[in-house]
This record gives structure tokens, C-alpha cells and sequence, in this order.
């Protein structure tokens, strides 16, 4: 670690459908670390896997965006990214090897996390209620999921390893189910055949001060306004849900999500931070997800739940920061 201040590097963008989420991510993130405590630099990863520097243009090839990042000397990368090759452990695994510490989980818990036939197989293993889930990767897993796609309810077609709700597809329409599998299975992605099942949706973030100090945070309730779920206008639009932090439940559901929540977070092996989704339905609390990077824009939800902790923005990076450099 640098002598004087920590240097930070907040790095956005990527590949992926969620790039203008981490877009804005990054600028919310490098907005509201302390510059008392922090140097703070930006960067942005490119759809081409090129570094841009802050505030210049020029690209830097991939390895020679790494090469200036060592150059700098640079303490900690705050990974603002979200989806492929931010949340999935690629990058994670890089900067391992370059022994540049960053903010978040390790490759291991990414992976896990970020595919979600993994993250089912794992919830059931470990006692969690899930969804009735199949996971379509070929000709011959849809007609061994004929019986389960007849039935005559809702279903969620998601893919394995997307986030903040890009490509879901909730309907009953078996036309639309079958064009969809067959289109995604074209193009080579694998997909998440899953029940529906109705309910209040709820989550609540994990944060760690230190490696044995782990605090499950406010739970948040999440009331889409002009979306059958929450979708991705409803999550990011201003005034695309209503976000009740706490739910108005009782105090059991508060501690039972918070316990799940804690849970997930230790049963993964994340780090730093986390955030669960879970869907309360017929007076039984599911698991839907686990998410190792969550969202940190204005409408993000574990700022939400910090916040209802007393825990600002800027004291929520300053937490996450210094988790990181710990190590």
C-alpha cells in the first residue's frame, strides 16, 4: 500500500448488456469516496476490453491498460462492473495474479454467483427454498423439460449468467417460451427455464468491516410501479418502484431475512459485500439470487439499506474500500 494516501481506481463499463448501469456505478462510486482518506481515479473498460484513463481518450490495448494500472501503483480497483467479465471472476482472477487487491468477492465466489444454475444447485444443498428451476443448454434438455414447461402457469426465462434483470422474459405463452429457447440456444446461450411465482419481493445487502465482523443490513421491499416484476426500467428509471426500507413486516421476517441474507453471503464465500433476492410467496421466504457486485447508482439498493443503518454513501465506501485493502 502507497505511503500517502491509498490510490483507488474505480473502473466501469465492460462488455456486457449492464454497461450503462455500471457506468453510472462508477461515476456514483468515484463521486462519493472520501478524497480525505482516498485518491480517487477513474477508468472505464470498453465493449472492446480497452482501457480508457480518466479524464483522457486514449485506449489502452487490454494488457497495456493492466501495465499502466501497476505503473500507477494503484492500491485498490473498486470494480463498478456488473455481468460478464466484472461479476463472473475473470477480472477477479487478473488482478489476483497481478496482487492488486479490489473491492468485492474472489473469483470463486463470482463465478458461483454469477451462474445460476451453480447458485440453485448450491441454495438447495444447503437447505434454501428455491424456485422449481431447469437449466437449458441443448435440444435434449428442453424435450427432457417438456413435462415441467406444459404446466400451466408462469414462467421466468432468464440467461445463466446475466444481471439487473437484462433479457428476462416473464410469460405463459408457450409460443413466445419455445421462440425464445430456440433463439437463445442458436446463439449459443444457455438458459434458465424457471417457475414464476408471485409474492412481494425483497432483498437485503451484506456488508463486511473486517473478516470476522460481517453485518446483514436493512432489508428492502420492492413495489414495481408500471412493471409486472422488477425489471430493469424498475430498477434503474427514478420512480420506477417503490423501495420500502424496512417492509412493513414483522420483526421475524426482518431477522429471518437478514439470517438468510448472512447466510448466502458465508455460503458462497463472498467478500466485502453482497445482496440476496428473495420473493415471499404463500407465507414461505425463497431464494431468488445472489449478487457479488451490486449496483451502486442512486437507485441501488444496498446503499438503501445501509442508509437505514445510519451508514452514508461515502462511509459505505470508505467501509468497502478498507475491507478490500485488508486483504
Amino acid at each position: 500500500m502507497s505511503k500517502s494516501k491509498p490510490k483507488i481506481l474505480v473502473l466501469s463499463g465492460g462488455v456486457g448488456g449492464e454497461r450503462d448501469v455500471s457506468l453510472e456505478s462508477g461515476r456514483m462510486v468515484a463521486h462519493v469516496l472520501d478524497r480525505e482518506i482516498f485518491q480517487v481515479f477513474e477508468a472505464e473498460l470498453t465493449k472492446e476490453l480497452e482501457f480508457i484513463y480518466k479524464p483522457g481518450i486514449k485506449r489502452f490495448k487490454f494488457l497495456d491498460g493492466l501495465k499502466k494500472m501497476q505503473a500507477m501503483d494503484i492500491d485498490c480497483v473498486f470494480p463498478a462492473l456488473h455481468g460478464e467479465f466484472g461479476e463472473d471472476g475473470q477480472l477477479q482472477t487478473i488482478l489476483e495474479i497481478l496482487k492488486i487487491p479490489f473491492v468485492g468477492s474472489g473469483p470463486v465466489a463470482s463465478r458461483k454467483a454469477m451462474d445460476k444454475g451453480i447458485a440453485q444447485a448450491l441454495f438447495l444443498r444447503a437447505g434454501f427454498r428455491v424456485p422449481e428451476t431447469r437449466i437449458i443448454q441443448s435440444n435434449e434438455d428442453l424435450r427432457a423439460a417438456e413435462k415441467f414447461l406444459k404446466k400451466k402457469q408462469l414462467f421466468v426465462i432468464k440467461p445463466l449468467n446475466g444481471g439487473s434483470s437484462v433479457g428476462v422474459l416473464i410469460t405463459n405463452n408457450q409460443k413466445k417460451i419455445r421462440q425464445r429457447i430456440g433463439q437463445d440456444l442458436k446463439n449459443n446461450q444457455v438458459v434458465v427455464l424457471q417457475e414464476y411465482l408471485s409474492g412481494r419481493e425483497l432483498t437485503c445487502g451484506v456488508i463486511e468491516k473486517s473478516e470476522k465482523e460481517i453485518i446483514p443490513l436493512v432489508p428492502t421491499e420492492i413495489c414495481p410501479k408500471n412493471s409486472a416484476f422488477f425489471d430493469y426500467k424498475a430498477k434503474y428509471a427514478v420512480g420506477g418502484s417503490d423501495e420500502i426500507t424496512p417492509p412493513n413486516l414483522p420483526e421475524s421476517w426482518i431477522r429471518e431475512l437478514q439470517e438468510a441474507a448472512l447466510r448466502a453471503h458465508k455460503l458462497f464465500g463472498c467478500r466485502g459485500m453482497s445482496r440476496a433476492d428473495f420473493i415471499l410467496h404463500k407465507n414461505s421466504l425463497y431464494i431468488l439470487e445472489i449478487n457479488t457486485l451490486p449496483g451502486m447508482t442512486k437507485a441501488s439498493l444496498l446503499p438503501q439499506g445501509a442508509a437505514a443503518l445510519g451508514i452514508d454513501f461515502s462511509a459505505l465506501m470508505t467501509i468497502l474500500v478498507t475491507r478490500a485493502l485488508q486483504g
